[in-house]
């Protein structure tokens, strides 16, 4: 145990991008502030913070910050997420698919509910939304992980997602087929969805109609 721990903190400001990424988590209810924050991207200086008492998580680079509000403060009575973690699925110089587990808690007199999510951090628009997300009810329900795991593919000026659940699993989730083009709008750069399982004049809707988180202000 001890030694597993000791490994955790030697990689979470070192040794290799993707051993960091699976093994070390940030965790909602950690006292420790060394403990809410860790290196993303080492040769790119990208870093990923959590603080949970404003319910806000912040990417660090070179170049910017950026701060969404990711969950309810902490201590929230009404929180749907009060207990929580996050981790790096993958990430490269200009982006990070994060994930957020929502752990199972009882939101009323024995029911229970708990969810993840997985958010696209981009660096150059500064923006953070959802590409995937889930959520079970019941005591004991094994928490609903995307299964296989995202993979976004890099693009001229943005991202492909294309994802469909094994087919043990089809019926409980749907395909999908997502483009995101960095493009002008009103003069700044935004970070534009389009759902290639639609019509083209639908587009926009499906799957794109999903959370993007509010910036704040570092």
């Amino acid at each position: 145990m001890r030694e597993g721990m000791a490994r955790i903190e030697r990689l979470r400001h070192n040794g290799a991008d993707e051993e960091r990424w699976s093994s070390v988590w940030l965790y909602s209810d950690s006292t420790n502030p060394s403990e809410l924050s860790m290196t993303v991207v080492k040769i790119a200086g990208m870093q990923m913070a959590l603080d949970p008492n404003k319910g806000d998580i912040t990417f660090t680079s070179k170049q910017s910050t950026h701060r969404f509000h990711l969950t309810s403060v902490k201590g929230d009575p009404k929180s749907a997420c009060p207990d929580y973690t996050v981790r790096i699925v993958e990430a490269s110089a200009s982006h990070a698919l994060v994930r957020h587990t929502c752990n199972t808690f009882e939101y009323r007199r024995n029911k229970f509910m708990s969810s993840v999510d997985y958010f696209l951090y981009d660096l150059e628009t500064g923006s953070m939304r959802s590409i995937w997300a889930n959520t079970v009810t019941g005591k004991g329900a094994p928490l609903p992980y995307a299964d296989p795991a995202p993979v976004l593919k890099l693009a001229h000026d943005g991202y492909k997602f294309d994802w469909k659940p094994r087919p043990e699993n089809q019926g409980e989730q749907f395909e999908r087929h997502i483009s995101f083009q960095r493009k002008l709008v009103n003069g700044a750069k935004e970070l534009i969805c389009s759902d290639h399982s639609l019509p083209t004049n639908e587009a926009k809707g499906g799957a794109c109609v999903a959370q993007y988180l509010t910036r704040v202000e570092p």
